[in-house]
């Protein structure tokens, strides 16, 4: 699957490329005509019949170099060709060649607008979705919650959900996407009614610094819609940032995501036994100390509430690395937290 959205994504690389390849290979017989065929004539002119084949060995030498660099965006592509079936997914996978061989081919000329078409859906999208996504919220001065608010404990539910995450949110995207790469960029990433803002490797820093502004930036763009905000937050650096968390959680509740359903999810169990062949040393009863201080931490909020996924699957769930989950796994996570919104 990476394989395939490599290829598609980066489709224009690969035509420009392609294009460099095919000046190479018109330039190759020109260089050998004219580094070959003036020696060559010289001898055939003085008679010298050992000049006259050295050349000549020179020139087949020559030619025959030339012919393996014209020939082997060829051979690759047959190669590929040979290799997978003409489905859409393997022609997908086909898109690197076919442009390293034939830049200004049907099939790579289709390849390229096919991926500049998703780049203009997904950016017209998210255009969408800024324009129409939330209500102007003022920070509310001193932690304050208005009467209204504060009496809202029915509040409306959102039609998008902004999902926030790191390397564990980013295998969930793409368990339902396959798409590696727009699932672990960072920035909003969107699919469906979901909009993804995942990054592996990342903790409360990463949160505060860029997550965070990326769903404001989302929230402030427009007006009229109320979103579920899902944060799957804290399998790294688990103890030492449960505090943070707490504390900005509360904050945003009462601030800048005050008028939003907010979902703030259980850190989710590890396969330990698994997790130390595979080089981590996440533990269960970490875990579970720091959701329930989450849990504690974050009680009395009417639009903020806690999803323990944790305990619905901590005696059945499937793990790549003791740390990572498979496919079937994310997707059942996906299950529970939709119950909780």
């Amino acid at each position: 699957m990476f394989l395939v959205n490599f290829c598609q994504e980066t489709v224009n690389a690969w035509k420009l490329a392609g294009i460099l390849v095919l000046i190479v290979r018109v330039m190759v017989p020109i260089v050998i005509i004219i580094t070959c065929l003036v020696p060559f004539l010289d001898a055939l002119i003085k008679g010298d019949s050992k000049t006259l084949f050295d050349a000549g060995k020179t020139m087949f030498k020559k030619i025959f170099a030339g012919l393996i660099v014209f020939f082997i965006p060829t051979i690759i592509s047959t190669t590929v060709n040979i290799l997978v079936n003409s489905d859409y997914v393997n022609e997908k996978v086909k898109v690197c060649s076919v442009c390293l061989d034939k830049p200004n081919g049907d099939e790579c000329n289709r390849a390229v607008e096919e991926q500049k078409r998703l780049l203009e859906e997904e950016t017209e999208e998210f255009k969408e979705e800024e324009i129409n996504g939330s209500v102007d919220t003022s920070e509310l001065k001193d932690n304050e919650v208005d009467s209204n608010q504060e009496s809202n404990s029915n509040r409306v539910k959102g039609t998008i959900n902004i999902i926030i995450g790191d390397s564990r949110t980013v295998g969930m995207c793409a368990s339902f996407t396959g798409n590696w790469t727009g699932c672990n960029k960072g920035d909003p990433f969107i699919n469906g009614n979901n909009i993804y803002i995942s990054k592996g490797s990342t903790g409360y820093s990463w949160f505060d610094s860029s997550a965070v502004p990326s769903v404001n930036t989302i929230l402030n763009a427009g007006a009229g819609t109320t979103y579920n905000i899902i944060s799957l937050m804290g399998v790294n650096y688990l103890l030492s940032d449960i505090d943070k968390y707490i504390v900005k959680y509360n904050e945003l509740a009462l601030g800048s995501w005050a008028k939003h359903n907010i979902i703030i999810v259980s850190v989710n169990p590890v396969d330990e036994s698994v997790e130390s062949q595979n080089g981590y040393s996440t533990k269960n009863s970490d875990i579970e100390s720091f959701n329930e201080k989450l849990k504690n931490g974050i009680l009395g909020k009417s639009n903020m509430t806690y999803c323990d996924v944790y305990n619905q699957i901590k005696d059945n769930f499937g793990t790549e690395d003791g740390l990572h989950y498979n496919d079937t796994t994310y997707q059942t996570i996906y299950n529970k937290i939709m119950q909780c919104v």
